[in-house]
């Protein structure tokens, strides 16, 4: 079990328009290998937040840090580096509908670099960890919604990120659908990521019980009080693909 605050941020403000804030004094811990649910209905603030979370956005004012750097203080060729630390999972999987599994999950690993060995060997471990290794070269467009959000999150998790941001990553599925996309970022947290899931559905709570819950309300967090204790990993092990 670890106390040291991996995400730390201090009195966070967004507004896009003067004047409206969506988010307006959010201040928030959230610890090394903690999984935490972000509650809260549409509109509230979460989906911004987690753009904030990832760098794509900065604060109007306040300030986020993560493992004790101030991420919108990065220099232009840090950021890049620290993306590769941040995986996002997004309700409407935002792959490359024409391609083929196998680019889509290789792209983040052709961006930092990697050997085409290297690649074909992880890309087909990350397939076989979401069930889809039967389908390494079929179209995105030609699956389901539940298999493009197991690409999406294969794709997500191929850096072994220390954060991985799902929002809403369960919207647009049904209930058996989402219950595997659920069980799979348990197994994600398992091995020791931290795990964010910002979502307004309420029954993804029964599938972790003991997470941690943070409510959104007029650009605030809220701690749920009747929430059960956080759940850390005992160890940080390896990546769950391996």
């Amino acid at each position: 079990m670890t106390s040291v605050p991996f995400i730390q941020c201090f009195h966070v403000a967004k507004s896009y328009v003067a004047g409206e804030e969506v988010l307006r004094d959010a201040n928030l811990q959230v610890f090394k290998g903690e999984f935490l649910f972000l509650m809260g209905p549409s509109g509230a603030g979460k989906s911004t937040f987690l753009k904030l979370l990832l760098g794509l956005e900065a604060p109007t004012r306040g300030h986020i840090l993560v493992d004790g750097r101030n991420i919108h203080r990065l220099s232009r060729k840090e950021i890049p580096a620290y993306r590769r630390k941040v995986g996002m999972v997004f309700q409407d999987f935002r792959l490359l509908n024409q391609d083929s599994v196998f680019h889509n999950v290789a792209l983040p690993l052709v961006a930092a670099g990697r050997s085409r060995r290297w690649i074909r060997s992880k890309v087909k471990s990350l397939l076989q960890f979401v069930g889809l290794d039967g389908k390494t070269h079929v179209p995105c467009c030609r699956l389901s919604g539940g298999e493009q959000q197991r690409v999406a999150l294969a794709r997500a998790v191929a850096n072994d990120p220390w954060v991985l941001l799902a929002d809403e990553p369960t919207g647009n599925l049904d209930a058996c659908a989402s219950a595997v996309i659920m069980e799979l970022l348990k197994a994600v947290h398992a091995r020791g990521t931290t795990v964010v899931v910002a979502t307004h559905d309420a029954s993804l709570l029964e599938h972790l019980p003991e997470a941690r819950r943070v409510h959104i309300q007029g650009g605030i967090f809220y701690e749920e009080a009747e929430a059960a204790a956080p759940r850390f990993p005992s160890a940080m092990g390896g990546p769950v693909w391996e």
